[in-house]
């Protein structure tokens, strides 16, 4: 009786343990699973926090190329209106130029027909003076 007594003792603390045991690897488990969760998470936070600096980044040298274009692009305009300009203003000075040859070419030509017309008034005057020398002679 008493060694009955004592195997189901043994049975029950051998169940006992068997219990623990089951117990204590659920829980291990259990604590594996959380920390393989807590990884997990941790590396998507990580790949979506890389992901945003990325586009952070392609957005910024988006942003810089345009503004590179946008200099390069008044500067190309600001070349033009001074190339413009400095047209303009030499058109404008070859016109002065030509209305001041014109000018003075007209001043020669007024200048030699008073000249050509002096000349013959003076000729006139000779040929008069002459006449009347010859007329005063004959006399």
């Amino acid at each position: 009786k008493k060694s009955k007594e004592k195997q189901r003792k043994a049975k029950k603390s051998k169940e006992k343990q068997r219990k623990a045991k089951k117990s204590k690897e659920k829980q291990r488990k259990a604590k594996k699973s959380k920390e393989k969760q807590r990884k997990a998470k941790k590396s998507k936070e990580k790949q979506r926090k890389a992901k945003k600096s990325k586009e952070k980044q392609r957005k910024a040298k988006k942003s810089k190329e345009k503004q590179r274009k946008a200099k390069k692009s008044k500067e190309k305009q600001r070349k033009a209106k001074k190339s413009k300009e400095k047209q303009r203003k030499a058109k404008k000075s070859k016109e002065k130029q030509r209305k001041e040859k014109q000018r003075k070419e007209k001043q020669r030509k007024e200048k030699q027909r008073k000249e050509k017309q002096r000349e013959k008034k003076a000729k006139r005057k000779e040929k008069k003076e002459k006449r009347k020398k010859r007329k005063e002679k004959k006399r």
